[in-house]
Formats: C-alpha cells, sequence, structure tokens
C-alpha cells in the first residue's frame, strides 16, 4: 500500500524501529518503520512548523497482531515528496499592548479588593 501526508508530532524512537504519524488532512495514522528511515525527515508539523510531506510504502495493518491490534502501516520505505518548514508569525503588537493594559487593570483591582478587606 501507498499512503501520503505530513509527517506530524515527534518521531518516536523504539529500538532499531520508530513510529512517526502522518496526517492527510482528513486522517491521522501511526508508521511503523525502520528508524533509518527517519533520518530523511527534516521537519514534523508542529505549532511553528509545516511538516514533511512522505510517501509511505509499507503494509496495512487493521488490527495489527505485533501491536496490540492497533491499526498500523508497516513502512518498507519513505520518500520525501516535499520539504516542511518554518512558519514565520508575526506578533500583534496591539495586541500584546491591550493584554499588558488589561493586565494591569486587573492586578490593580485585584491589589484594592486585597487591601480593602484588611
Amino acid at each position: 500500500m501507498i499512503y501520503s501526508g505530513e509527517v506530524i508530532g515527534d518521531i518516536m524512537k523504539r529500538g532499531e524501529y520508530a513510529w512517526i504519524n502522518v496526517s492527510d488532512e482528513n486522517n491521522a495514522i501511526g508508521i511503523w518503520v525502520p528508524y533509518v528511515e527517519t533520518e530523511k525527515i527534516k521537519y514534523t508539523g508542529k505549532y511553528r512548523y509545516k511538516g514533511d510531506i512522505v510517501r509511505i510504502s509499507g503494509v496495512f495493518n487493521r488490527a495489527c497482531p505485533e501491536h496490540g491490534g492497533d491499526l498500523d502501516i508497516h513502512a518498507k520505505s519513505i520518500e520525501i515528496i516535499e520539504k516542511g518548514y518554518e512558519i514565520k508569525r508575526n506578533i500583534n503588537f496591539y495586541g500584546l499592548i491591550a493584554g499588558i493594559v488589561l493586565f494591569i487593570i486587573a492586578l490593580s483591582l485585584n491589589i484594592s479588593i486585597y487591601r480593602k478587606k484588611i
């Protein structure tokens, strides 16, 4: 079987193998892969990163006997279709200033209420 999608989350090494998660935008599935194959992966999808897009060739298991009946794919090879990248995010300075002002107001109100109770 061939499955393609974005590598997301962490690469979880388990001896000579590793688990990776691949999302095709609708679903994600765990892939059991030889660890040396994961060395091709540079980026995994997270908050600030778009993960590498990969093509997995392997065996689909609806209920894998090796992994407690879980649904997974045992990969034979990984091919990088598209490299991932860091996502640049701009800071919203107006939101930052508004947050600081609201924090100061809330802190001031809490201090004044606390002083009145004493």
